[in-house]
């Protein structure tokens, strides 16, 4: 069975981003996005680490199936030509595209890049959210790795060790000659289950159609879709910077 193909093309609803003028009632905001977790199609690629390679991943009732790798040429102007045309067609098909990679080389024409140092929404490093994702889905039973050679695609405690500082706050001692291409695969495919590209079409017209399509006259929820449409705003104009560290570890 197909695992994409009954997905409909919607966007995931994150509450924990927005400022606390909108957080007045939760269970208002919780309300109006009811069902947040919306089933996704996922894309990702690696670029950094090891051979190019992209996995296709479906977010279906909250668990986590990771379906077929792709490898790709190494040589830069065979890898554009075949990773362009197949990301393009992910997108026009409905799946969040994330690439990992330094430059803009193939998010500067279509995906968004993402890179393991910097900061998610709030405010831990891109990596550090993936981990902590992927070890909740896995101690759930709710993550299922590809068939062909699963066991690399498994993140073992060797490579992220965690330990609590006198304050009680955790960090990761990183152990980055261990991590392989796979592993960064499975790092992207859980951040895809969180991660809204607030910049595209169809996250904005889920954030601001879910309710006023419900009355075609007025809503009264419609003060609070107006200042959630300004927050994503002014967020726009933000380039996070971050880094990410663990003992002995700065990345």
């Amino acid at each position: 069975m197909d695992p994409f193909s009954n997905i409909p093309w919607t966007a995931q609803s994150e509450y924990r981003a927005l400022p606390s003028v909108v957080l007045l009632s939760r269970r208002w905001w919780l309300f109006f996005f009811i069902g947040g977790a919306m089933d996704k199609k996922i894309c990702v690629v690696s670029m950094s680490v090891g051979k190019p390679a992209s996995m296709t991943a479906a977010w279906i009732n909250n668990e986590l199936i990771m379906a077929e790798r792709t490898s790709y040429p190494e040589r830069r102007r065979d890898m554009e030509l075949q990773l362009l045309r197949e990301l393009r067609e992910k997108e026009e098909k409905g799946f969040i595209v994330l690439v990992e990679e330094e430059n803009s080389f193939i998010t500067g024409r279509v995906g968004q890049r993402v890179r393991l140092r910097d900061p998610f929404m709030n405010g831990r490093p891109v990596l550090i959210e993936a981990m902590q994702i992927y070890k909740e889905l896995e101690r759930q039973k709710a993550i299922k790795l590809p068939r062909k050679e699963s066991g690399k695609y498994i993140l073992h405690q060797s490579i992220f060790d965690s330990e609590h500082d006198k304050k009680g706050d955790e960090f990761f001692n990183i152990n980055w000659s261990e991590i392989t291409t796979e592993h960064v695969l499975t790092l992207l495919c859980c951040f895809a289950t969180e991660y809204n590209n607030v910049v595209s079409a169809d996250y904005i017209r889920t954030m601001t159609d879910t309710v006023t399509k419900q009355d075609n006259e007025y809503s009264p929820y419609e003060p609070f879709v107006n200042m959630i449409k300004a927050f994503y705003r002014m967020e726009l104009t933000k380039v996070p910077q971050g880094k990410l560290t663990g003992k002995d570890n700065i990345f």
